[in-house]
């Protein structure tokens, strides 16, 4: 049990928050959270255990984030500068290292060998699990290179941060 689960379960009633406590540095608003529920600071499932057992939990956190709003929203902002600050200090190395490149090289080359193959083996008669694998393969690759068009052309901004925006959008 870790502060994401908790954070998860917050997140069914107060968006905001959960979305808070889901996030990096989640403990610190946990602790928070902890301390409105009367649980340790330092005992995610005791915290998950109250929030599931206690009919008022509910209550508690709608009004600490609504009492917080203010606080929370600056969290947010600066747990979002965090994520975009190693994004850009990861794009920064990736000019001079060209380590990133030749990966994206190598897992879009290995996503068009897998489709190749793929389609050679469906005008050939072979094995099923031959085929079953480079299917596998291919799932996997295709992953891989989602995270690779993520690296090079930016992903899209976090749900934390999506809901922190319009919270009425869950």
């Amino acid at each position: 049990m870790n502060w994401t689960n908790v954070g998860d379960l917050i997140a069914k009633v107060a968006p905001t928050l959960g979305g808070l406590v889901a996030g990096a540095g989640g403990e610190a608003v946990g602790a928070l959270v902890a301390k409105i529920l009367g649980a340790d600071p330092n005992n995610p499932e005791q915290v998950f255990s109250r929030i599931q057992n206690d009919p008022q939990a509910g209550l508690k956190l709608l009004e600490l984030q609504n009492n917080k709003e203010i606080n929370l929203h600056q969290i947010a902002l600066e747990n979002y500068k965090v994520e975009v600050q190693d994004r850009d200090s990861a794009r920064k190395l990736g000019v001079t290292d060209n380590t990133a490149r030749n990966l994206a090289y190598c897992i879009t080359a290995g996503f068009f060998i897998c489709l190749f193959l793929i389609f050679y083996m469906a005008l050939s008669p072979g094995e099923a699990s031959d085929k079953d694998a480079l299917m596998l393969l291919l799932g996997a690759i295709t992953s891989k290179l989602n995270d690779v068009f993520h690296y090079f052309f930016g992903g899209t901004i976090s749900t934390s941060v999506n809901n922190w925006k319009n919270p009425d959008n869950s």
